[in-house]
């Protein structure tokens, strides 16, 4: 062996070393060693990983809505878990099933239908956190926010009880009419279950969820006027004065200050008798009608064909209440 072999032995293995190397990184840059790719990966990646941060809250989830959460009135999908008696219990989501009861079932004309694992539409009637129950119906229901007193309602009869008569109006509660508004309508004793009727809404209690309702039409606040004469029957007596209901949203206040003849209410006026007052006041805010039966215009008592007639003076008149009261006390 010479000297000059180790030398050409060294040379040409160098560039075969090289050339090995050389062509792997161009040829194929996909395959890259271990130690390579940690060093690269937050150059190349790094544009990469942003996409996933503004995504990332996708992929949280929120919270699941519970009983604490519905409102009356608000619409919710669900399905039909059981059926009894009682009427269909829905999963809605909130951890507890709602009851949707046989009669809303038959207000809605459905009785035939609900069965189990139907998916359905319904609508809250009222979430009792406390109790832990929830109420549905299956037709959207007016809440009681939207109920204001003198508003004119139709509603449907849906039972009888010795406290009044309880009304569809089509609002998230039903509304009573009370069995004092009842025999003032003159209505006692007619009305059935089912029947038809036109009703006016006299108080809306949101906390209790009750709705006070009355038979009939009223006059608005604001179609009465002061100096208006009007027809009123006696409603209620107090110390102070006299109640008197003149077809309004609201029963009308006789002060005893502006009672004819002097004396307490329980003197001059009985309860249920018909008598003629004039509108002093009408405080729309305070919801307060002001009543006097002083200085009437007695054309109003009688019609025009008997002008000619004798009218009894206020003397008159109040000498014949006396003499009535007396006679009654006998």
């Amino acid at each position: 062996m010479t000297a000059d072999q180790p030398m050409e032995s060294t040379v040409l293995e160098a560039p075969e070393a090289v050339t090995a190397r050389a062509p792997t990184a161009p040829e194929d840059p996909r395959i890259v060693d271990s130690d390579s790719a940690a060093s690269a990966a937050p150059a190349t990646e790094e544009p990469a990983q942003e996409p996933s941060d503004t995504a990332a809250p996708s992929v949280i989830e929120e919270p699941s809505p519970t009983l604490k959460d519905l409102r009356p009135g608000m619409q919710l999908a669900g399905c039909v878990v059981n059926v009894t008696r009682l009427g269909a219990f829905v999963d809605v989501g909130v951890g507890r099933d709602g009851l949707l009861h046989t009669s809303e079932i038959q207000k809605a004309g459905r009785s035939a239908e609900i069965k189990r694992g139907d998916e359905i539409q319904v609508w809250v009637l009222n979430a009792d956190q406390k109790a832990n129950r929830l109420s549905l119906s299956l037709d959207q229901r007016t809440t009681l926010r939207k109920l204001t007193p003198g508003m004119s309602l139709k509603g449907r009869i849906v039972r009888l009880t010795k406290f009044g008569a309880f009304v569809d109006v089509g609002a998230v509660v039903d509304g009573l009419v009370h069995s004092d508004e009842i025999r003032r309508a003159g209505e006692e004793g007619k009305l059935e279950p089912g029947q038809e009727v036109e009703v006016f809404v006299r108080s809306v209690n949101r906390k209790s969820r009750r709705l006070g309702l009355g038979l009939g039409r009223r006059t608005p606040l604001a179609d009465i006027k002061p100096g208006d004469e009007l027809d009123g029957r006696i409603m209620r007596l107090a110390a102070f004065g006299a109640f008197v209901d003149i077809g309004a949203e609201i029963d009308g206040l006789i002060h005893v200050s502006e009672l004819p003849g002097g004396g307490t209410p329980a003197d001059v006026l009985s309860v249920g008798e018909e008598t003629r007052v004039r509108v002093q006041s009408v405080d729309r805010e305070r919801r307060r009608i002001g009543l006097s039966m002083k200085r009437i215009s007695r054309m109003d008592y009688h019609d025009a064909t008997e002008e000619t007639q004798h009218f009894p003076t206020a003397m008159e008149i109040a000498l014949l209440e006396a003499q009535e009261r007396a006679n009654r006390k006998k």
